[in-house]
């Protein structure tokens, strides 16, 4: 076990091996003194002490201006309290609740026998109306494909008639379904509560049946095979907000932009319920007084636009999926919930990773995107569950630093063994799109862990690159080809992107202060005037389309987020804490590689583009000050009451580190 001097200081052989890397960083120190100077002389500004949330104290991410604001006005004694008091009144009171909560222990307390007799008598009666419509009207689907599906349900379904378990009792004691909700998405075992047995009516599971196969006529009948996981899983989300935010971590990558928006929406409603309820919290801190800003932008642009009907909807979908950043910053506070979204995401990436090498390995990987008289040696590139390598890319960068964290929180020999195969896997993936803007992103984001390790990780870095002329020799001439054509006008995609900066250029002199509107499509519009009607969908920046789409403001206020981001991860790295603090900041150096990595792609490409992809980077960012919070209010100890801001109602008594 670490030990710790009476002071409180952790002693140096109590530090991990990440701790002790922090501690000599040479790049840290640099970029945290030049951050504090930096602060230090524009402190004296009306601007500066708004934005200035979290100078040094470890208390800060609840001293925020807001914070002090409100109860400076006691508008939070007067105004947000009878309010949320009446709001938790009514929710308490609430025939309809009432009836929810009945009907959700209803479906827990009915045997698992009784789902597989509903699903047998669709399976039965989805089979006799495909017969029926298919011998009387002619109509319908292939005769064989309706009765081979609905002898594919009866079969399995009947595997469950077996359980005369109660459904929640079973879920409960499953082991895969019970490590699921009690060990990732943290529910209660108390939630399931062991009930009498029950025997299966078979009328009402024939007439649910029956209603099942009469809605496949007009919906999916995937809809109605998956309609339990559904209900289940909204009845989850709105009984913890954080059992959403976790399916966002994990789902995203396989879901389309719709449904990552309503999975988004549904849980900011469930999010929403419970702050009316007092049972979450929501706190304001500069950074996130920042990224209200930026929102705004995004949000009037849809509004003010050269083109209304092209920038509305773009924005409404911004608006929506940066929503996550809020649910996130204010969702995971505990160690057990970052550790389960990091395991969730790298999880996923690992399968997303394995289609890709699939995909390129069966020959099913697409040349479309490839100068093929330049790099005829390469077969194609992969997409995976997106639909652009280059997205791909984007996606592979941000999480491919998670898988690195069992070596840098000094986990197990077996968790590192794990986390370099998984790696490895995922960078197989990434040389495999093709991507040279991922490429960098991917170096850039790698030489920052190494720079923030210490002295010793500069020295090997030193090493390597001086190495690098002989490593490359190993390479495969299509790889090292590929990296060497990064710049060259030769290759047609390069030469691409530099005609388009060019034209982009011209349309700043004439919308660098105000910005056209949000969204691609008013780019799309606008572009062909300045280009001589050659079409291009974005300006393959971020920060181009950014200062193109919101002015000179918006990318001033994206600037700000991101120095109040790294302003309070390199401060929180800095910190002298106690050894068991390490393993948040190595899971906060891993999340901020990432969000780097992402970044650096955006300079050649524009990763907001894919809407998934801009709700992701949000996410990861807020990820980042999530860690750094949860570490706070550990040292802190300070309850809260719940309320609509996060003001403590006891005495502060802060355990400081010297």
């Amino acid at each position: 076990m670490n030990q710790t001097r009476k002071d409180g200081a952790a002693s140096d052989a109590g530090q991990s091996f990440f701790g002790r890397l922090v501690s000599e960083s040479v790049l840290l120190s640099a970029l945290t003194g030049f951050i504090e100077k930096a602060t230090g002389l524009a402190r004296t500004s009306t601007a500066a002490g708004l934005l200035d949330g979290y100078p040094d104290a470890e208390l800060s991410d609840n001293d925020g201006v807001t914070a002090g604001l409100i109860e400076r006005s006691r508008v939070r004694s007067r105004v947000l309290m009878p309010f949320f008091r009446a709001c938790n009144r009514a929710f308490s009171a609430s025939p309809l609740l009432a009836v929810i909560r009945a009907f959700g222990r209803l479906l827990l307390d009915l045997p698992v026998s009784f789902y597989g007799t509903i699903y047998f008598f669709f399976g039965m009666f989805h089979a006799l109306i495909g017969l029926l419509t298919r011998s009387l009207l002619n109509t319908g689907a292939s005769l064989s494909g309706t009765v081979g599906f609905g002898a594919v349900v009866m079969l399995c379904s009947s595997v469950l008639f077996l359980s005369q378990t109660p459904l929640g009792e079973a879920l409960a004691e499953g082991r895969f379904t019970g490590f699921l909700l009690t060990g990732v998405f943290g529910f209660r075992s108390e939630l399931f509560p062991r009930k009498k047995e029950r025997k299966t009516r078979t009328v009402p599971a024939l007439l649910v049946g029956l209603l099942f196969a009469l809605a496949a006529l007009r919906v999916p009948t995937t809809l109605i095979l998956f309609l339990p996981l559904i209900v289940g899983c909204g009845a989850m989300i709105l009984l913890s907000p954080e059992a959403g935010l976790l399916l966002l971590f994990g789902f995203f990558p396989f879901f389309s932009t719709m449904h990552t928006a309503a999975l988004l929406i549904f849980t900011f409603f469930s999010f929403f319920c419970k702050l009316l309820q007092g049972k979450r919290t929501l706190k304001f801190e500069a950074l996130d007084i920042a990224v209200v800003g930026f929102l705004l932008t995004v949000f009037l642009g849809g509004f003010v636009s050269v083109s209304k009907e092209l920038s509305l909807r773009p924005a409404l979908m911004y608006t929506a999926l940066m929503s996550g950043y809020f649910l996130t910053v204010n969702l995971i506070r505990t160690r057990r919930q970052i550790g389960c979204v990091i395991g969730v995401t790298a999880a996923s990436a690992a399968v997303v990773s394995l289609l890709g090498v699939l995909e390129y390995l069966l020959g099913t990987a697409r040349p479309d995107w490839l100068d093929l008289s330049l790099f005829p040696d390469i077969a194609g590139r992969v997409t995976a569950t997106f639909s652009n390598p280059n997205v791909l890319g984007e996606y592979l960068v941000m999480v491919i630093p998670f898988l690195l964290l069992p070596l840098l929180s000094g986990k197990n020999a077996g968790a590192k063994l794990t986390g370099i195969a998984l790696t490895g896997l995922c960078v197989v993936c990434l040389v495999f799109t093709w991507s040279r803007g991922a490429w960098l992103g991917f170096l850039v984001g790698m030489v920052l862990l190494l720079l923030l390790s210490g002295t010793k990780s500069i020295a090997a870095l030193i090493c390597v690159l001086l190495l690098s002329p002989l490593l490359l020799s190993f390479l495969p001439t299509s790889v090292t080809g590929r990296f060497l054509s990064i710049g060259s006008l030769a290759d047609s995609s390069t030469n691409y992107r530099v005609g388009i900066w060019r034209n982009c250029f011209s349309m700043l002199k004439d919308w660098w202060y105000s910005g056209f509107g949000t969204g691609c499509p008013a780019f799309g519009s606008l572009y062909p005037i300045y280009s001589g009607r050659v079409p291009a969908e974005h300006a393959h920046s971020l920060f181009l389309e950014i200062l193109l789409e919101h002015g000179i403001l918006g990318l001033l206020l994206f600037l700000g987020v991101l120095v109040l981001a790294a302003k309070g991860f390199f401060s929180y790295l800095r910190q002298k804490t106690d050894p068991s603090e390490n393993g948040l900041k190595a899971a906060s150096a891993v999340t901020f590689a990432g969000t780097v990595s992402v970044l650096v792609q955006g300079l050649t490409d524009n990763p907001w583009y894919n809407y998934r992809i801009f709700c992701f980077f949000w996410m990861l960012l807020a990820l980042t000050a999530a860690c750094r919070r949860t570490a706070a209010a550990e040292r802190t100890e300070v309850r809260y009451e719940g309320t609509f801001l996060n003001i403590p109602y006891t005495e502060r008594k802060p355990k400081r580190y010297e």
